[in-house]
């Protein structure tokens, strides 16, 4: 007797076929994710890196520092002052702050003792930082683009040069801070961008109580800050693709300014580290 052959009916073969998809889609759901979770977690990798560089960068220059708590306007002489204040940026426009302010640029000029400089000149070198912030529009043109591939998103720039001469250490008559750090800050070259606030204020302490230390009068654009004891860091970092995300958002008004805030608040890393500053004679 001959036996017949079992075929797949119709329904048992939609079954099947319904099975299939199910399982293909899930997979591919799988997949995906699994994808989007590298990729955040490379883009957020890259962000901690960028941050410790920044960060080991400034701990290795500033606590080599050279620096005078009681800085004096001695034209001709030698030396070593502290400069750190923020600036308005020119030619381009930045976006605004969490308080609706157009953000701030930011310099901090020290005297260092290097072992990374050209060991047949002295080791002590001039360190300029500079933060410009994010264009909203326009181009940061003063910046080389060679030198500075991140120039309209958010760029610190570090800047450093020594000579084994006095008179590079001496301040002329009526020469101010910028002019006494601007070979340092002309010769910088990029850090790290896609930074969103950054800030390093300087706090003196009087007791047992720290306050915020700022340039007071004309004379300390030549004298620098006195009796500084600690520079404080603030900094904010995006990934470069929410940082693309970011540079698309509105800035044009109030209403803009919580949609800003949550999204930093969400996406953005913030960094907050203390820096201790000797003395000359500690």
């Amino acid at each position: 007797m001959q036996m017949r052959k079992k075929l797949f009916t119709m329904f048992e073969l939609i079954i099947s076929v319904g099975l299939l998809v199910i399982i293909s889609v899930v997979l591919l759901k799988t997949f995906v994710l699994t994808s989007d979770f590298w990729k955040y977690s490379a883009d957020q990798s890259q962000t901690f890196i960028d941050a410790k560089i920044v960060m080991n960068m400034l701990n290795e220059d500033i606590s080599n520092a050279l620096y005078e708590a009681s800085p004096s306007d001695r034209a001709d002489e030698i030396v070593v002052p502290l400069y750190a204040g923020s600036f308005t940026p020119s030619g381009y426009t930045v976006f605004k702050d969490n308080d609706n302010n157009n953000i701030k640029g930011w310099c901090l000029g020290l005297v260092t003792r290097t072992a990374g400089s050209d060991r047949t000149l002295s080791n002590i070198c001039k360190v300029a930082y500079v933060y410009y912030p994010p264009a909203a529009s326009g181009n940061v043109s003063a910046l080389n683009e060679n030198k500075v591939p991140g120039r309209n998103n958010g760029v610190l720039l570090r800047g450093e040069i020594n000579e084994d001469t006095d008179e590079y250490l001496q301040m002329k008559s009526g020469e101010t801070l910028q002019n006494f750090y601007q070979s340092a800050m002309s010769s910088a070259t990029q850090l790290a961008d896609c930074i969103v606030e950054f800030k390093i204020e300087p706090y003196s302490l009087s007791g047992s109580t720290f306050s915020k230390k700022s340039y007071s009068n004309a004379d300390d654009s030549r004298k620098g800050l006195s009796n500084v004891k600690a520079l404080q860091l603030n900094m904010t970092l995006l990934s470069q693709d929410k940082f693309d995300e970011y540079k698309k958002l509105p800035n044009a008004n109030d209403s803009d300014r919580e949609d800003r805030k949550a999204f930093l608040h969400k996406h953005g890393r913030k960094f907050t580290r203390t820096f201790w500053l000797k003395t000359l004679n500690e």
